[in-house]
């Protein structure tokens, strides 16, 4: 094929380009590259690393795509290591920021449930998906930021374990998948 993203050397079992390269930015994703097998042109897996401007992370999903393009449904799964936000807030509050402990480690894992809109050839794709997301992680240092380690007040918060915490909201990405 004399198209730029195909190649013959692999194809699924409905003659499409097998494998592919994707990239995309969304809530609570961030920026992930991810490589990506189409073993049927109604199905499509990925997996891949990126970063949310804050810590490395990963993510793995599959894709279902009942007519070959157009809707689709999506379920993925990934994870962000600890990292220190303080500084990403602070580009978001402004100078008046100050360091919280609280911000030093944030990380997470997150799991999507997406509808979309796939547009495009059989070797170039857009897509734009949104849906629901689970967050869960761990809220660390806590302590420091309730005044527990000795405030001045009468009341005193100590917390002796940092908390768990689970959250559900709205998600959203836009991407572009090249087969190669």
């Amino acid at each position: 094929s004399s198209d730029v993203c195909s190649s013959d050397l692999a194809v699924s079992s409905d003659g499409l380009p097998l494998l592919g390269v994707m990239v995309d930015v969304g809530v609570p994703d961030g920026l992930m590259a991810s490589l990506v097998v189409r073993p049927w042109n109604w199905m499509r897996v990925s997996a891949g690393g990126g970063t949310n401007s804050i810590s490395n992370g990963w993510r793995a999903g599959i894709s279902l795509l009942p007519l070959g393009s157009g809707p689709s449904a999506s379920l993925e799964y990934g994870r962000y290591q600890d990292g220190d936000a303080n500084s990403l807030a602070k580009k978001f509050v402004g100078s008046g920021f100050d360091r919280t402990p609280a911000l030093d480690r944030v990380g997470y894992e997150f799991m999507n449930a997406h509808l979309g809109l796939d547009f495009g050839s059989r070797n170039i794709v857009f897509f734009i998906h949104g849906g629901v997301t689970m967050l869960r992680g761990q809220i660390h240092n806590l302590n420091a930021v309730s005044g527990g380690a000795g405030g001045t007040g009468t009341t005193e918060v100590v917390v002796r374990q940092d908390p768990n915490f689970k959250a559900v909201g709205p998600s959203f990405k836009l991407g572009l998948l090249c087969y190669i």
